[in-house]
């Protein structure tokens, strides 16, 4: 299986394992990576579990191959990210924690693409049925699994691990309808589920106007800036990870720790994470004085407990807590790592 990948792999710093919808994630990545620093290990129709127990209903010849994959990943020390995109559809959730718990065991970042709509139907075949001009605003009837749950269940799984991102695709696909056309009318299916590249330029706008804390944090994986310089005293744009730990209120309600990218530029920074008609939402910014003072300002959303504020102020510091206060009715820390 080595034979499969590049002769010289000293420039890969981000590897995309997937099934079949990795084809697709190429292009998304590309966009927001050097093409060269990219690898990926993507067969269609193996999905990508780990650990592989030899007793898996799938093929030997899948089962070996998300061996090489698991296995490269430990070999490659100067790997910085890895990217899985797959049919979640097949995914039970102690497949996801033992595969996000191998990929964090090893230190390494984590962005998941999250699920996407698979269909009973070919939609093109479906479209020029009698039935099309009925359906074609809105696919949900022939929906094969719930997608907006098993989405709900990795975005949540995903956000327990530290250094770990969600790509949440769905809204690209389904809002309040699951439509067969982009807005500009081009068919965004090719059969039951698969997309092509115009749509994979769509959900990469889509993404970077929803989630560009997220696109930030891929992008600073393969990032040459110079981290020795002081942040107070960079006069570029610095790429920063921020993390947040709050206090626990109570036993249902145990402690979290939340982690943001953003970029320092002239003493500003700022997270901007889903909209304030999502359950997930943070929308704040944060300034660092020349005397090394900062303060954050801002409003979250979080689950069901509606619109609230954060308010954090404090110094840059050796220890790395840069600023205190609360988010919610939760006393918490700010983190420069």
């Amino acid at each position: 299986m080595e034979a499969c990948l590049p002769a010289d792999l000293s420039s890969k710093k981000v590897l995309l394992i997937a099934d079949s919808y990795g084809a697709e994630t190429i292009p998304l990545l590309e966009r927001w990576l050097p093409s060269d620093q990219i690898i990926s290990i993507v067969t269609g129709g193996c999905v990508p579990i780990y650990p592989e127990s030899g007793a898996s209903s799938r093929p030997e010849s899948c089962q070996r191959l998300n061996r090489f994959r698991y296995d490269y990943i430990a070999e490659r020390e100067d790997l910085e990210a890895i990217v899985i995109v797959s049919n979640w559809r097949h995914w039970r959730e102690i497949d996801m924690v033992s595969t996000f718990d191998y990929i964090s065991s090893l230190g390494l970042n984590l962005f998941v693409v999250g699920a996407r709509p698979q269909y009973s139907e070919n939609i093109p075949e479906l479209l020029d049925s009698p039935i099309g001009p009925q359906v074609y605003n809105d696919l949900s009837r022939y929906h094969v699994y719930d997608v907006h749950e098993k989405n709900a269940q990795l975005s949540e799984i995903v956000g327990s691990y530290d250094n770990s991102y969600f790509l949440n695709v769905l809204r690209a696909f389904c809002d309040e309808v699951c439509p067969a056309l982009m807005p500009d009318g081009q068919l965004i299916y090719m059969d039951s589920a698969h997309t092509g590249p115009v749509f994979a330029n769509y959900i990469a706008d889509h993404l970077e106007a929803a989630q560009p804390d997220v696109i930030a944090a891929l992008q600073s994986v393969t990032s040459n800036n110079n981290r020795e310089t002081s942040v107070v005293e960079a006069e570029a744009s610095t790429a920063l990870s921020l993390r947040l730990e709050c206090e626990a209120i109570n036993e249902s309600l145990p402690a979290i720790t939340r982690r943001f990218a953003s970029s320092l530029e002239q003493g500003a920074f700022a997270v901007r994470l889903g909209g304030p008609d999502e359950d997930r939402y943070e929308y704040w910014d944060g300034t660092i004085g020349a005397d090394g003072t900062v303060s954050v300002r801002g409003e979250y959303i979080e689950g069901l407990s509606g619109l609230r504020d954060i308010q954090l102020d404090g110094r840059v510091q050796d220890n790395g807590v840069v600023a205190s206060g609360n988010r919610g009715v939760r006393s918490c820390e700010l983190f420069f790592d």
